[in-house]
């Protein structure tokens, strides 16, 4: 995530017009939410911040570029029963307080793994460029994650 980004399902604006009644109160809003990269990475749910100061726009694409490349690399190399059991103990544990949503997240990995594995299948049957089946493995991460968000409105 980049350090100066924030991740919301809803503004704070929105959150405090449902909340107080009163829109005026984003700020107090925005501190309940916990929606800055630094508040989500001391809570777990990113799992790095990317650093903005003094890059410039094409320098900053390339930081976010080569951030991803490295990620993916790394999760390309696990075994897929390791990376299913791997992001299944993370959403366990961020979900604990509420049991009855780990058997959808359950199967909405279970969906994710289903698209992963059909990713392979179609890149490497067409012969498609290491950034090509990167770009799909992503696509199909922001849906799973759009699927959870969705899911939990």
């Amino acid at each position: 995530m980049l350090e100066n980004s924030i991740y919301a399902v809803l503004s704070p604006e929105g959150f405090a017009s449902i909340l107080w009644k009163d829109g005026s109160r984003a700020m107090e809003a925005a501190e309940l939410m916990k929606i800055t990269s630094h508040e989500l990475l001391d809570m777990g749910v990113v799992d790095k911040v990317i650093p903005e100061a003094r890059l410039s726009n094409q320098d900053l694409l390339y930081a976010v570029k080569q951030e991803i490349v490295a990620e993916l690399t790394n999760l390309s190399q696990l075994p897929l029963e390791q990376l299913f059991r791997s992001t299944l103990s993370t959403i366990s544990k961020n979900t604990n307080k509420n049991q009855k949503w780990i058997g959808l997240y359950r199967s909405l990995l279970f969906l994710f793994l289903k698209i992963r594995f059909f990713c392979n299948i179609f890149c490497y049957n067409r012969e498609w460029t290491k950034e090509k089946r990167c770009l799909l493995l992503i696509l199909s991460c922001i849906l799973m994650h759009t699927f959870i968000i969705l899911l939990m409105l």
